[in-house]
């Protein structure tokens, strides 16, 4: 046929092996210059070309990429005769065979609504502002009815991804549990500048040399930016928000406490559950009162009792003449510890925890919920959420709950030294039961260096 022959071209082995995918989903997460767009567009055009009668859509990331690159290489891939008409404001192509291709933007969500799509690409999404809910609420929902396949291609961004971007890499994520679960109908790529025939290999030394590692990690190696967006969007509010069921053993309680004046208050309540699970099942968050005032509020809320209560260390700072704060809190009833210091550290266990489900929320913590999707990088760290932090550190320091570990390879020396870290935590346990054992049950604050 005429139409296809139009569109054969000579491709890199990284677009070969995307273009050669059946999936009905495909991610391609990829560097600049890896040809993204031109297979992409390969695809959406044999597509069209081979279906009579149906709607396909090109969603890019702004109007004037759509119209400078999208649209003219889409119209360079027809063959003579292929296309009926083209409409400029509806950005709009019909075809010999009556399937209409169009190309649309991100900028307006209600223009995209309503419709049956056939075959769908994305373009850039982590550039859309809001492209959370326009994929899972607008796009996706289209190809339901039609059982149509969905492309997506990008670069994971540096530091200018709009708020919420790091829906991307959750759905890669959920598409990538798929992919190992056997299921054929999803597919990922991933391509870095190492790949691409494209540019050079003395440019890409050159590049590698002269590139700030943050850009070069993004841009050129396709990797996402850690330190870029929210803070904790690993965690999933969809199946980790639910109340505790009272039948589930509790092996130790903490309250995690940020103290504030002018400034919130936050004091968090977690829980350790079997299985190195985590759950969050109260919080407090005022401000404009004194320590006696809030330590009252903190201890009406604290049901259950709890075995330990860590306090932010800036509150042992003591002023002339004046108590500090912790000293204060303990006058009001409440025996403080100091919480941790290692910010870097504290926040990593906390999203790999998340990482790995092992944190869940109780629905009430309103605040807490609303911060895990709210915070991001370079913004004050909500006191609320400090607070948390400071409780589940607690926990790792009692060494009831483990250290989340991530990508550990299984070799003789890493079996070793998880050993030799079972044995240090089996030490200080034993010394924390027979301290409390001659303290008769009573164990006063600690402090774990």
């Amino acid at each position: 046929m005429a139409q296809n022959q139009k569109v054969t071209k000579a491709f890199s082995n990284a677009q070969l092996a995307f273009i050669a995918s059946t999936a009905r989903f495909q991610l391609w997460r990829a560097s600049r210059r890896q040809g993204k767009t031109e297979a992409a567009e390969y695809k959406l055009a044999k597509y069209a070309l081979s279906h009579a009668n149906e709607v396909c859509w090109f969603v890019a990331q702004d109007l004037a990429l759509c119209t400078e690159r999208n649209i003219p290489l889409f119209r360079d891939l027809m063959p003579e005769g292929a296309v009926l008409s083209y409409s400029k404001s509806e950005r709009c192509f019909i075809l010999f065979n009556q399937t209409k291709v169009y190309f649309k933007t991100a900028n307006s969500s209600d223009s995209l609504r309503g419709r049956k799509v056939h075959f769908l690409i994305c373009e850039e999404p982590t550039y859309w502002q809001n492209g959370g809910d326009i994929f899972h609420n607008i796009l996706r929902p289209q190809l339901a009815d039609t059982m149509g396949q969905c492309i997506i291609i990008f670069t994971p961004p540096t530091k200018k991804a709009p708020r919420g971007a790091e829906w991307v890499r959750r759905l890669e994520q959920e598409w990538e549990k798929e992919v190992k679960a056997g299921n054929t109908d999803y597919a990922i790529f991933h391509n870095t500048i190492w790949d691409s025939p494209f540019i050079q290999e003395k440019e890409k030394k050159e590049l590698e040399r002269h590139t700030d590692p943050e850009t070069w990690s993004c841009e050129y190696l396709a990797n996402y930016n850690d330190k870029q967006g929210t803070v904790y969007w690993e965690f999933n509010p969809i199946e980790k928000v639910y109340s505790l069921d009272p039948k589930v053993n509790i092996i130790m309680r903490i309250r995690g406490m940020d103290w504030g004046l002018d400034d919130y208050t936050g004091c968090a309540w977690v829980a350790l559950l079997p299985d190195n699970k985590v759950h969050v099942y109260e919080e407090h968050m005022e401000n404009n009162l004194d320590v006696p005032e809030q330590a009252k509020r903190i201890l009406n809320k604290t049901t259950v009792p709890v075995s330990w209560s860590m306090l932010d260390r800036s509150c042992w700072n003591r002023l002339p003449g004046i108590e500090c704060v912790a000293k204060r809190f303990q006058m009001a009833g409440v025996m403080v510890t100091p919480a941790t210091d290692d910010l870097d550290g504290s926040i990593s266990d906390m999203k790999v925890l998340m990482a790995n489900g092992n944190i869940t929320v109780d629905p009430k913590c309103v605040n807490i919920l609303r911060y895990f999707q709210e915070w991001q990088w370079g913004q004050h760290e909500p006191d609320i959420l400090a607070a948390l932090r400071y409780g589940v550190n607690g926990l790792i320091r009692t060494g009831k709950l483990m250290r989340p570990v991530s990508n550990i390879k299984p070799t003789f020396m890493n079996h070793i030294q998880q050993l030799d870290e079972m044995e240090r935590r089996t030490k200080r346990l034993n010394e924390q039961l027979a301290f409390k054992s001659k303290h008769n049950g009573n164990l006063p604050a600690f402090k774990i260096t």
